[in-house]
């Protein structure tokens, strides 16, 4: 008979690839029978995996107080033998899982606590560190009671209890990539793909660009932010020798960052940035493209075999660091190898899901 197990969200998207096509997908290959609470239009099964619906309630007060204890009692429904929380908001309900004799995961995406202290909601800085405090506590106290806690970096590991703590990084599924046989532009290029926020210097990145030759070519895609942040970018002089594309697919992505040669990967120094580590730098190298980086130390010791690192808020040091990838030819294919290498050997997720199995099976053994 198949263990029953319940991956319980109330805040992230069916479009979320950690949960949905990572996890979940790995723990239907080994044999479990998946539910997924998550964000989407309606439940529907795919893959082996049985996907509800959560409501995506607009309001923050409605979905804490209203929308957790709903997906909790439909979770108790299927029963479940293990329990995998990816929200916070749903940790105050670990204590009754485990007087229901059920086991717990709580799936840490990010460092909740630091980020607290930088929610634009709490608009007082001694709101901010009061709520992370306290959460900090709250989340100290209820992994006593947790039977296995999952991060997704190395640094997270001291917010919680070392020995019930595993690592298991969001590292990209190699199949989804798509290195393809698309021929890259004959002239160098660069690339940029994602959000088009304030955070991710837009307006720095395109003031480097232009003190480069006149003919370099530079591919911008995704969403704006706000539409002042668009404004104040395309009002500027630059932005004219942009080849903008606007939001496109998953697909047409990969096909964009393919058919480059120099990814760019410039954010600025936040709490969130400093410690995250970016997918997209994972998609630049399976596709064969070094790129320009922030400088932070996190990602010096992810990235310094296949990257250049600037200071994101300096502008003349972002064009040197693209000029020479421009025309340093022997460096941008050292970088462009060993960024290929590195995925095959280290940042893949299949060496990921062989922890994510063996965690699994500690608890049910």
């Amino acid at each position: 008979m198949q263990i029953k197990i319940c991956h319980l969200s109330n805040t992230h998207q069916l479009s979320d690839a950690r949960i949905t096509k990572k996890e979940c997908v790995s723990l239907v290959n080994a044999g479990y029978k998946v539910y997924c609470f998550i964000k989407c239009d309606k439940s529907f099964e795919l893959k082996g995996i049985t996907f509800i619906r959560v409501s995506d309630f607009n309001n923050r007060f409605i979905r804490i107080f209203f929308g957790t204890w709903v997906v909790f009692f439909k979770s108790l429904k299927i029963n479940p033998k293990i329990v995998h929380i990816h929200s916070p908001e749903l940790l105050p309900f670990v204590i009754l899982y485990k007087l229901m004799g059920k086991k717990v995961i709580f799936d840490s995406h990010e460092d909740f606590v630091y980020q607290i202290l930088h929610k634009p909601y709490l608009k007082n800085r001694i709101i901010q560190a009061i709520v992370s405090s306290l959460f900090g506590g709250f989340q100290k106290f209820i992994t006593l009671f947790i039977d296995k806690i999952i991060v997704v970096t190395d640094l997270m590991v001291p917010r919680f209890n070392e020995k019930k703590t595993v690592v298991i990084s969001n590292f990209p599924l190699i199949n989804e990539l798509n290195a393809s046989a698309i021929q890259k532009s004959k002239d160098v290029s660069f690339v940029y793909a994602g959000g088009l926020f304030y955070i991710r210097n837009i307006k720095e990145i395109t003031l480097a660009y232009s003190a480069l030759p006149n003919k370099t070519q530079f591919h911008i895609l995704g969403n704006w932010d706000t539409k002042e942040y668009e404004t104040v970018c395309k009002n500027l002089p630059e932005w004219k020798n942009i080849n903008y594309h606007g939001k496109v697919s998953f697909e047409k992505a990969q096909e964009l960052i393919a058919f480059s040669h120099i990814g760019i990967l410039i954010l600025k120094s936040t709490p969130n940035h400093l410690l995250s580590m970016p997918i997209k730098a994972f998609e630049y190298m399976y596709n064969g493209l070094p790129f320009i980086a922030s400088d932070f130390p996190y990602w010096r010791t992810l990235f310094s075999e296949c990257a250049i690192f600037v200071d994101p808020e300096n502008v003349e040091e972002i064009t040197n660091a693209m000029n020479l990838l421009l025309t340093n030819n022997e460096l941008r294919g050292k970088l462009s190898k060993r960024g290929k290498e590195l995925i095959v050997e280290r940042y893949n997720w299949n060496k990921e899901e062989v922890k994510l199995i063996n965690l699994y099976k500690g608890l049910v053994s």
